[in-house]
């Protein structure tokens, strides 16, 4: 089985298809020109039958199971679902959408916010955890998806910021660059590294290689203006 992401186009509006062989695991919807895209797709495009779990994102690594469901929003940005009545929504601009799942067998989903903070403090692995602890997950047989974010080739933080040499002193410098008193941070091949560290094979992760600071036409991104709007990544089975 191989993870990929197929484009495609639900209810008039823009999406990317996140495809493990012919099944859709997720689906991320992408720039559009709706004033509230968020509100727009949890009303109108999830079936009414299904709770919707779409946390406050705080840019932590905290991780919701099953719940609660809207209007409910606890603080949080990962969520692990286990039952199948239940849309796993999460909100980006800039930082990683990232869906981790079951191939086979019992199924999971795992869908995580990985913005800048939430990936120096590795929410994959918080995610991971729990999924393990509450469901015996074998990561050797799960797969992810890397969606979409800021590239390393706009995505710089000043150097004498203090999550900047956090981030400098937690990771390796493969990971980042220094130019003058601009540090610039490949968060998505840091992703990757985290997944494949907790057991995830190689070609069991995709990874998006668009930059949505590059990609404005084709993606929102928060340090190119858009300050509410946002892409939804939906997730449930």
């Amino acid at each position: 089985m191989i993870p990929r992401f197929v484009e495609s186009s639900i209810a008039g509006l823009p999406a990317m298809d996140l495809i493990l062989d012919e099944e859709v695991k997720g689906r991320l919807f992408l720039k559009n020109d709706l004033l509230s895209p968020q509100k727009y797709i949890l009303e109108k495009v999830v079936d009414p039958r299904y709770r919707i779990i779409s946390p406050l994102q705080v840019h932590g690594n905290v991780i919701l199971t099953d719940g609660p469901s809207l209007p409910d929003r606890p603080e949080g940005d990962g969520i692990l679902l286990t039952k199948g009545d239940t849309v796993a929504s999460i909100q980006v601009a800039d930082c990683f959408p990232v869906l981790i799942s079951s191939g086979a067998g019992t199924p999971w989903r795992l869908a995580l916010h990985s913005g800048f903070k939430g990936t120096i403090e590795n929410i994959v692995a918080s995610g991971l955890e729990i999924a393990r602890v509450k469901l015996n997950v074998d990561t050797k047989n799960s797969f992810a998806w890397i969606g979409p974010g800021i590239g390393p080739c706009c995505y710089g933080r000043k150097l004498d910021d203090p999550w900047t040499q956090k981030a400098m002193k937690t990771i390796g410098y493969k990971f980042f660059s220094v130019d003058g008193n601009v540090v610039f941070f490949d968060l998505p091949c840091l992703i990757c590294h985290q997944l494949m560290e907790l057991g995830i094979p190689s070609e069991n992760i995709v990874s998006c290689p668009d930059c949505t600071s590059c990609r404005e036409d084709k993606f929102f991104s928060y340090r190119k203006g858009w300050q509410k709007e946002r892409m939804v990544l939906l997730t449930y089975f």
